[in-house]
């Protein structure tokens, strides 16, 4: 179970309103905070696992396209 602190709710919020903003070091941020995580979940549910980092990645750009 993922449990989060206060302060990453507020952080996450904060991220949250600036990527729909398309600020760059927001999406920095989010990248550097979180790639790790969704590349273990993806190792998990993705098959061939050479595509896992290919997902991943399309992931994050459509988050940044969407801006959301």
């Amino acid at each position: 179970m993922l449990t989060i602190a206060n302060g990453d709710v507020s952080l996450n919020a904060t991220l949250a309103q600036r990527l729909g903003q398309k600020d760059v070091r927001a999406f920095e941020r989010f990248y550097d905070r979180y790639s790790r995580i969704v590349y273990r979940l993806l190792l998990r549910i993705v098959q061939p696992a050479g595509t896992v980092e290919e997902v991943a990645r399309d992931g994050f750009l459509q988050l940044w396209a969407q801006g959301r």
